[in-house]
């Protein structure tokens, strides 16, 4: 999948079904431009991780169905398609809000590169936004794409994007976790905290600048 008419051709595909973040995330690592963006991936790991059927079974049934060649057979599973598998899994472990510790060790990849791919994900996520604008399938999957984008850029679940707009000095993925996980996921909730409230959740520093 390396163009616009193949990205056209899925959300053609789909219109009478829900996608996943995780599908969306394949359809784009399989594009030309996400092939540009570096992601570790040795000749052992090729051959030894199951990188295949980790996605598989985190696909629902229409998915898996439609890229079935690439996941089940072997004669097709090339070096590259085997690293755009890889790229989803760790983009979908990011916007999961896991640790970057656990997706570097469970990748072999590190978090520099995350970031990096992250970014360049989202910008692809963003194209695909923009496309289904202009297709019309629904203002709510195109709600979904945008999203997603959003989210790449952080890392983070969806009801931590309000906090994450405010684009606070020290409030990253981590702390904004911690926030939604304490009930505060806006603008609203965190203004009427009081200093000690907030400081018994994220850094006193932190609680002061906000």
């Amino acid at each position: 999948m390396g163009s616009a008419l193949d990205i056209i051709s899925w959300l053609n595909s789909t219109r009478d079904r829900a996608t996943s973040d995780l599908e969306t995330l394949y359809v784009a690592a399989r594009t030309g431009d996400a092939h540009g963006y570096h992601v570790n991936m040795s000749t052992q790991e090729y051959r030894q991780e199951d990188y295949h059927n980790l996605l598989g079974k985190q696909l629902n049934a229409e998915a898996r169905a439609m890229f079935r060649q690439d996941i089940d057979n072997s004669i097709y599973r090339t070096y590259e398609k085997v690293k755009e598998m890889k790229v989803a899994l760790i983009m979908n472990e990011w916007i999961s809000e896991t640790p970057f510790i656990d997706i570097e060790t469970k990748y072999n990849t590190f978090s520099g590169s995350i970031q990096r791919l992250a970014e360049g994900i989202s910008w692809i996520v963003d194209a695909i936004t923009g496309i289904a604008a202009v297709m019309n399938v629904g203002d709510e999957r195109v709600q979904q794409f945008g999203s997603l984008s959003r989210r790449l850029l952080v890392g983070i679940e969806p009801n931590g994007l309000s906090l994450a707009v405010l684009r606070i000095k020290g409030l990253n993925r981590r702390q904004i976790a911690n926030l939604v996980k304490s009930g505060i996921a806006d603008v609203d909730t965190l203004r009427v905290k009081s200093f000690d409230e907030l400081a018994g959740i994220i850094p006193p520093t932190l609680a002061r600048r906000i």
